[in-house]
């Protein structure tokens, strides 16, 4: 980083405009020297460049931004600061103007002057390019510190800039203060807040394998409780189990890798120990459940010969009852049988009465059908001729054949017919949804005549707004040209009021000038007369003359000479008269110069201008505005054009749609046409559909009449076949007549009673000799066995279940705790696993937090943030030492020290002093002034260059120190001022602020303050 040129106007006690080039300084040995008296501004100098760069001056704790506002400043002038410098291999230049109370423009009282910042990137030549970087102080202060500038502000004072008050205090530091010093500067808190994320982490580590250590004992004491329930199951407790369970007794609080491993060997005992019981156990129920088995089918076989001894008695008892029946089973046997007979007969005698009934109502209805009814198709009186069935039925069939055989003729036309309704229906529909369409087509036009004036309407915005559009980087370019201008026109001003001062200052020179000259002139005059007063004097007649050598005097003068005037006094006052006269010749050479240049300078502005500023940067602002316009017209245009798009697509639909119910249309009617023209040849002038119901109707009264001809005959049938199986039944069932059948049967009660009694008895008495013949009956009531005990049988029986429950329950207990140990043990297994590599992250995790705190323990004994410090400090005291050992002669180092009485984390960043001479160390607070000085300076070029190649090996070109070689002897300052022409080789410049009067004589290059009452400061630059 480089400070190449400041520029800065009615700041601090400078009333006018000052500039200072330093790139023409320190040129040759790398140094100057800026002095004057004290409070004269040379400390404004490093206020004004850090002012620039970080809106900010040089000392926080006792300066204010305030201070910037010149007191010599006129009501109308404006305080600024403009700063070029490189950084990141770029050329920039910041422009600001600070924040200050001034005298309103009109009316009276004042007002608040706003802070302005501007930031450009400049050409090689150092003209900026194009648009400024930012225009805003935010924006400006964004850039510098986040992007342009390689160091802090506090980096930057203990780097480049060494104010005064500021310049020993990292010395002369406690271990506190100069860690956080060092913590500004290196930015190393992250170091701080890492060491603190580590140890918060590590500690929310311990927690966690507390809780987890607990919840796996709570696991493995369930695992126990299961595990201690089995063994009271097995009821013999093993010597495994109360070994393992005494060691539970002494486990810590967090449990460790070794005793969960410990657990291994005890996961698959509960299994090894129940196993043979189960198998021993597991036998003893099946010999339980096979004597219950035995007891209950004993019982069984018991139950099975008591019911059959029962059963035995109670069937020789019906046997006796059914025989005592027998006599009158046999009677109603025979009554059942003869009405049985009749009942076969009664069919065929109810079928013959009822085909007779059947034939009166069929030739009954035939004779209604022909009173009735007219028949077209008949050709004979109906009632008048006498015929047949036979030959009536063959007239009527006939007559319906030829009406069938007209109806087919007219049924394809009637079909025809039927086909031109429904296209008819077709035309109509067709015809309304093509209107529909239409309808809908007109609504669409209309939406899209509606919608395209206002496209039109906004393309028209569009094209204006786009035309304005040309003219925006025109406005900007304007408003760049006026900030160039309204700068350049700044400058002309303060250049025209200093020309108005000169044109002043000229007047008084002319004004005493021409005084002096009537002065000039009067004295000669006087000293003329009194020359002529004593000439006349010393003339004697007839003598020549000793001024014009005449020999006549006509006219001698008279009176007597003044004292007052002489030859020297002449002189001396043609000499003021000569630099009166010289001084207002030069000072109007100077006016004419001036003038000339302003006038050039003003015929630029004039070239230059503008326009109106007000104008133009309404003008830019109405063009922004326009643009984000013209963004919406754009948008609204694109959704109107895409409604467009959607109404043509709708529209071109509908005109599909309506084109093809026209052309459906069309084709119905050319059909109707074409079946009209066949109907109309086939059967000219005739109503079909009117032909065809009285067909109909003809046709369903022949049929009818037709139906009760075919039903009469069917019935005359029928009833000549029911008579002639009336008499064969007869004969069969030998009855003499229908009558005597008719008597032989019997009520329907009557005869299901008899029938019922009947079946009832045959079925219980035969089910009763088959019972008594089943070989398991026949064989006990030859064998008449005792009858068994099944109290006692059902007593065994009872006590062998309870005895298999018993065993069964108690089995089942034992495998179901024996499964709840192995579901606990498998748990508790993936619990450790889970729990062991927990412990081993957090054991990771704790070393790398005892790392981060320095403990005794770790390697870096101290803690990671105080580490990195002391690492960065150690480096500033390698560089700082060798400066320290030039201009000490070799007498001094500066080293870490633990001695600090507060004995802190932080107390190897104490400082001490060695004297190699002594062989002593002595504290910072034993060291002179001058010592504390050079030390001092030694320590800030050595945190200089670590600073440097920590912000990423930039360069830093620059370095201003403000005071202390006051403190110095003549050796030791120069000692100081080889080390710091050293600096010079790797391109440094270095400015001294110094009050020292020898300096000037060993520094060439000198900015020079001078202070005025009247005027405040000024700057007198030599070697620039």
């Amino acid at each position: 980083m480089r400070i190449l040129k400041l520029s800065f106007e009615a700041v601090g006690p400078f009333g006018g405009r000052q500039t200072i080039d330093f790139t023409k300084l320190g040129t040759a040995t790398g140094l100057f020297l800026i002095h004057g008296p004290t409070g004269s501004g040379k400390s404004t100098i490093l206020d004004a460049i850090v002012f620039a760069l970080y809106n900010d001056v040089a000392l926080e704790s006792s300066s204010s931004k305030s201070r910037m506002r010149s007191d010599y400043a006129q009501a109308d002038q404006i305080s600024w600061v403009e700063l070029d410098f490189e950084a990141r291999g770029q050329l920039f230049r910041v422009r600001r103007v600070p924040q200050y109370t001034r005298a309103k423009h009109r009316g009276t009282g004042t007002t608040l002057q706003p802070a302005q910042a501007t930031l450009w990137r400049l050409s090689a030549e150092g003209i900026p390019q194009a648009d400024a970087i930012a225009a805003k102080p935010q924006t400006v202060n964004q850039e510098l510190v986040g992007h342009i500038l390689p160091l802090s502000k506090t980096q930057f004072l203990q780097t480049v800039i060494l104010p005064q008050g500021a310049f020993s205090r990292f010395l002369r530091a406690s271990s506190d203060e100069r860690q956080d010093i060092l913590q500004r500067i290196f930015g190393t808190r992250i170091f701080a807040l890492m060491q603190k994320e580590f140890i918060e982490r590590a500690q929310q580590a311990k927690l966690n394998t507390k809780t987890e250590s607990k919840e796996l004992a709570s696991k493995l004491t369930l695992f126990t409780e299961n595990w201690k329930n089995l063994e009271d199951s097995l009821g013999t407790p093993s010597s495994d189990f109360t070994s393992f369970n005494e060691s539970l007794a002494a486990l810590p609080d967090v449990l460790d890798e070794q005793i969960i491993k410990s657990w291994n060997r005890v996961y698959s005992l509960p299994t090894k120990e129940a196993d043979p019981w189960i198998r021993k156990h597991t036998a003893q129920l099946q010999t339980a459940s096979q004597n219950y088995q035995n007891a209950l089918e004993k019982l069984e076989k018991a139950k099975t010969l008591a019911q059959d001894l029962n059963e035995l008695k109670h069937l020789l008892e019906d046997e006796k009852r059914l025989t005592a029946e027998q006599d009158r089973i046999i009677s109603n046997k025979e009554k059942i049988s003869n009405h049985q007979r009749a009942a076969r007969i009664k069919p065929a005698s109810d079928l013959c009465a009822h085909y007779q009934a059947q034939l009166e109502v069929s030739s009954q209805k035939i004779q209604e059908i022909l009173a009735e009814e007219s028949f077209i198709s008949l050709d004979f009186a109906v009632g008048k001729d006498k015929l047949s069935l036979a030959d009536f039925s063959e007239k009527v069939s006939k007559a319906s054949k030829e009406i069938a055989k007209e109806l087919g003729a007219l049924t394809p036309l009637i079909e025809r017919q039927k086909k031109i309704q429904a296209l008819e229906t077709e035309v109509r529909n067709s015809t309304k949804s093509y209107i529909e369409i239409l309808r809908q087509c007109a609504l669409i036009s209309k939406d899209i005549s509606q919608l395209i004036p206002q496209i039109c309407t906004q393309k028209i915005h569009k094209i204006r707004l786009e035309r304005e559009q040309l003219y925006l980087e025109q406005a900007r370019q304007k408003q760049i040209e006026l900030q160039k201008y309204q700068g350049e026109r700044e400058h002309f001003l303060d250049d025209f009021q200093r020309f108005n001062r000169m044109q002043k200052e000229f007047n008084t020179l002319q004004t005493d000038a021409q005084k002096k000259s009537q002065d000039a002139a009067e004295y000669e005059r006087e000293f003329f007369v009194d020359s002529a007063i004593v000439l006349a004097d010393k003339l004697v007649a007839n003598h020549p003359c000793p001024v014009c050598g005449s020999r006549t005097h006509p006219q001698v003068a008279q009176g007597k000479a003044s004292p007052h005037y002489s030859l020297a006094g002449l002189t001396r006052i043609r000499n003021q008269r000569a630099q009166a006269i010289t001084a207002v010749r030069q000072k109007r050479l100077q006016l004419r110069e001036e003038h000339s240049r302003l006038k050039g300078v003003l015929g630029g502005l004039r070239n230059s201008f503008p326009g109106n500023a007000d104008r133009i940067i309404a003008r830019v602002d109405y063009l922004q505005k326009q643009a984000k316009e013209l963004k919406t017209y754009n948008n609204r245009i694109k959704q109107l054009e895409f409604q467009g798009r959607k109404y043509k697509d709708n529209l071109r639909d509908l005109i599909g749609k309506a084109q093809l119910q026209k052309t459906n249309t069309q084709n119905a009617l050319r059909q109707i046409r074409e079946i009209e023209n066949e109907v109309a040849i086939s059967s000219p002038g005739e109503n079909l559909f009117t032909r065809q119901k009285e067909l109909n109707d003809e046709q369903h009264k022949l049929t009818v009449l037709f139906q009760a001809i075919q039903q009469t005959r069917t019935d005359e049938i029928k009833f000549s076949q029911a008579n002639l199986r009336l008499k064969e039944s007869l004969n069969t069932e030998n009855f003499h007549s229908a009558q005597q059948a008719k008597q032989a049967l019997l009520e329907e009660t009557t005869y299901e009673k008899l029938v019922a009694q009947t079946e009832e008895w045959e079925n219980a008495y035969q089910a009763n000799q088959v019972k008594l013949s089943s070989p398991r009956i026949a064989k006990l009531r030859h064998q008449a066995p005792t009858p068994p005990d099944l109290t006692a049988l059902e007593t065994k029986v009872e006590i062998e279940k309870t005895l298999f429950e018993k065993r069964q329950a108690t089995l089942s207990q034992v495998r179901e705790q024996l499964r709840t140990v192995n579901s606990a043990a498998r748990s508790l297994k993936t619990a450790s696993r889970k729990y062991l590599e927990h412990i081993s992250d957090a054991s990771e995790l704790i070393t790398l937090a005892n790392l981060a705190k320095g403990e005794e323990s770790s390697a870096l004994k101290s803690p990671l943030a105080t580490w990195v410090l002391l690492d960065r400090f150690q480096e500033v005291l390698d560089i700082a030492n060798p400066y320290l050992g030039k201009i000490s002669a070799g007498r001094y180092s500066l080293s870490r020290s633990d001695n600090e009485s507060s004995r802190r984390r932080n107390q190897a960043l104490s400082l001490v002093v060695t004297d190699h001479f002594s062989g002593k160390v002595r504290e910072v607070s034993a060291l002179s002034g001058g010592e504390l000085f050079y030390c001092s300076l030694s320590l800030a070029l050595g945190l200089s260059e670590v600073v440097t190649a920590q912000a990423g090996g930039v360069e830093i070109s620059s370095m201003f120190i403000d005071e202390g070689f006051g403190t110095l002897d003549d050796t030791k300052r120069s000692l100081v001022m080889e080390a710091l022409q050293s600096t010079s080789v790797s391109g440094r410049t270095v400015g001294l602020i110094s009050h020292v009067g020898s300096l000037r004589s060993e520094i060439t290059d000198q900015i020079e303050v001078v202070f005025t009452r009247e005027k405040g400061s000024t700057l007198r630059i030599t070697g620039n």
